[in-house]
C-alpha cells in the first residue's frame, strides 16, 4: 500500500468511528412541566361533561356547557379536586385575588364551596378575577398567576 491510500485508510477509519458519536448526539427532549400540567388541567376539565377550558399562557377560559344545573357543576369540581390531589404534590395552593390560599392537599367540601363564593364575589356583576397557584407536579414546583374567566355561567 502506498503512503497516500494508508492515509486514506486512516482517515476513512477515524471518519466511520467518528461520524456515529456525532449522529447519536441529539439533546435530551425538554420537558415542560408547566404545559404538560395545563395540557392535563384542560383535558380533565373536558372529562366533567359540564365545562371546557382554554388558555392563553397563565390566562384561563372556563366555558361552561348549556343545561348544565351548578349542582351538577359542583358535583363535577369536586371530583375534579380529588384527581389533582392525586397528580400533584404536597405544596400545591390556588389564591382567589387577594384572598388566602387553598391547600390542595388539605382541600375539603368546604374549600369548594369558600373558593365558589370567592370566585361570585370577586367577578361581582363580570365574569373575569384574578388568580395564583403554586403547582407541585412531576417533582417540579412552578407558579401560574393570571386571570381566570368564566363564560355561559348558569344561573
Amino acid at each position: 500500500m502506498g503512503k497516500v491510500s494508508k492515509k486514506l485508510l486512516f482517515v476513512l477509519i477515524i471518519t466511520a468511528l467518528v461520524i456515529p458519536l456525532f449522529v447519536g448526539c441529539e439533546p435530551e427532549p425538554t420537558v415542560d412541566n408547566k404545559a404538560d400540567f395545563i395540557d392535563l388541567l384542560k383535558s380533565e376539565v373536558g372529562k366533567t361533561g359540564v365545562a371546557t377550558l382554554t388558555n392563553s399562557g397563565d390566562n384561563l377560559t372556563v366555558t361552561f356547557v348549556d343545561g348544565k344545573s351548578v349542582s351538577d357543576i359542583k358535583a363535577k369540581a369536586k371530583s375534579l379536586y380529588a384527581t389533582f390531589q392525586n397528580k400533584t404534590a404536597a405544596g400545591t395552593k390556588l389564591k382567589i385575588a387577594n384572598n388566602a390560599y387553598f391547600n390542595l392537599d388539605s382541600f375539603t367540601d368546604a374549600s369548594l364551596t369558600e373558593i365558589a363564593t370567592q370566585v361570585r364575589t370577586e367577578i361581582g356583576t363580570g365574569k373575569s378575577t384574578t388568580y395564583s397557584a403554586t403547582i407541585v407536579f412531576n417533582g417540579e414546583t412552578f407558579t401560574m398567576t393570571g386571570t381566570i374567566t368564566f363564560e355561559g355561567i348558569p344561573t
